[in-house]
């Protein structure tokens, strides 16, 4: 009998939990009677994870012009939906670290998804759009139901990839085919889980086919494209093939596919930097949950 998404979501146990204070943050941040006092209070009872946004708020990513050496600070200086979101991106790394998987396919995965997260962030700069992170913790996370998939049906996951590779067709599509449901979906249902914002989930969800992804269209076209980006700038491979741009992003965005080639040239620049940023908070996460000082 084939299971849904969200009973596959449910049987991955506490492996997939985001940290409690993290539920806490979303939760708060959901609250209109909430305060960035109020956020900061709550991050700061997790020295770690202080230490952890201070210092990806501190990095030339987020164009700091001022040292922010306090939580207090970082929101006067983000603003606290940027905040909120850069939260969620330090709180992902945990439970990536989580998953027992080759250290050749994670590698693939945060690279994918850095660029994508990358390049979202960057079209939604060009269309002058308030609180950029959120696109760059869409895009991080687009992909996380391949993950939930390696780790729950390893064997009919690789049979799929293996399926897709063949016919030259998107890996998406075979999914579906396989498991009833595809990694989008799935990547969702996790988020949902998680009680994250309904447009990230939303972003994540319909990032194959963003025009149906309602109030959350602009963010589901953006991450689609950014998806799109980070395929150029990597490549396709033998065993990868890229899926296709859906006509509604370019309808929904406004933008049209010149915009390409200026967007991965900063993408490339912001890479390097990002990469080892993120790579660095995982590095610690894995030393946490190992029992190792970080």
């Amino acid at each position: 009998m084939r299971k849904s998404a969200k009973e596959m979501v449910q049987h991955l146990s506490t492996l997939a939990t985001l940290p409690d204070i993290c539920m806490r943050i979303s939760e708060a941040a959901s609250d209109p009677n909430s305060s960035a006092f109020d956020m900061g209070k709550i991050i700061g009872q997790d020295p770690a994870l202080t230490a952890q946004v201070l210092k990806v708020a501190n990095s030339s990513f987020y164009s700091a012009n001022a040292k922010i050496d306090t939580l207090t600070r970082a929101v006067v200086m983000l603003g606290l939906q940027q905040l909120r979101y850069l939260t969620f991106s330090v709180c992902s790394i945990d439970v990536v670290a989580k998953f027992k998987l080759p250290a050749k396919e994670l590698e693939h995965f945060w690279k994918h998804s850095f660029y994508t997260g990358i390049c979202a962030r960057l079209l939604a700069s060009k269309l002058h759009i308030m609180n950029t992170e959120r696109l760059f913790v869409m895009g991080l996370l687009h992909d996380i139901g391949k993950l939930v998939f390696q780790h729950s049906a390893p064997e009919h996951y690789r049979r799929a990839a293996t399926g897709a590779s063949r016919e030259r067709m998107p890996q998406y599509r075979w999914e579906k085919g396989t498991f009833g449901f595809d990694h989008a979906e799935l990547g969702a249902e996790l988020l949902t889980s998680w009680r994250l914002p309904s447009a990230l989930c939303d972003a994540v969800r319909f990032h194959h086919d963003p025009e149906r992804a309602g109030t959350a269209r602009m963010e589901a076209a953006l991450v689609h494209l950014g998806d799109a980006v980070a395929w150029r700038l990597q490549g396709s491979t033998e065993s990868t093939f890229a899926p296709e741009i859906h006509p509604s992003a370019w309808t929904i965005t406004g933008l049209n596919e010149r915009i390409f080639d200026a967007v991965g040239v900063l993408a490339e620049k912001q890479y390097e930097e990002v990469s080892v940023l993120y790579k660095g908070i995982a590095s610690e996460a894995n030393l946490r949950r190992f029992g190792g000082a970080a």
